[in-house]
């Protein structure tokens, strides 16, 4: 089983997010699906962990505020037979209905079963077209997810400190 810890709009809360990677050491994997590169890779930092290392494998995506990133908008990051799409949401207007409906066609295209996202700053889980949703809320408001995955299946958790 692997452990990912995903994490959002961290925008200037280092100190949250650096709280929340200590706590979940134990994690296989890091995804940030953007707003507050520079907070991330800081609070990174502080727990002394490699954002280019092993493992953790961190992966990273843009969001609306990470205004001079050169991080990609979407990946496709797979764990235990999972392909997940993330992506921060803004590109899809995640805040409206339909943009989330384009988004769970855009996730079954590439071949995943679901999709997770920020922009919002609302914890969400939903099923859209067979494509489970998934936004973890934002660090800056103490709120992100985790999520496990094995065989093929996976499990989202909110969780907030």
């Amino acid at each position: 089983m692997e452990k990912i810890l995903i994490l959002s709009d961290i925008h200037r809360s280092t100190r949250t997010a650096a709280k929340i990677i200590d706590e979940h050491r134990d994690a296989d994997a890091i995804i940030f699906l953007g707003d507050g590169e520079d907070a991330f890779e800081n609070a990174m930092a502080e727990c002394g962990i490699d954002i280019y290392g092993k493992r953790p494998a961190v992966y990273q995506v843009a969001g609306n505020c990470d205004w001079d990133s050169m991080l990609p908008m979407t990946i496709i990051p797979e764990f235990e037979n999972v392909r997940v799409c993330a992506t921060h949401g803004h590109g899809y207007s995640v805040k409206a209905k339909q943009g989330r409906v384009r988004l769970a066609e855009e996730a079954s295209a590439r071949g995943c079963g679901c999709a997770i996202f920020g922009h919002t700053h609302s914890k969400t889980i939903e099923e859209i077209n067979g494509v489970t949703m998934f936004n973890p809320g934002a660090v800056q408001n103490g709120e992100y997810g985790l999520a496990f995955a094995e065989n093929g299946t996976i499990r989202f958790e909110h969780r907030s400190v």
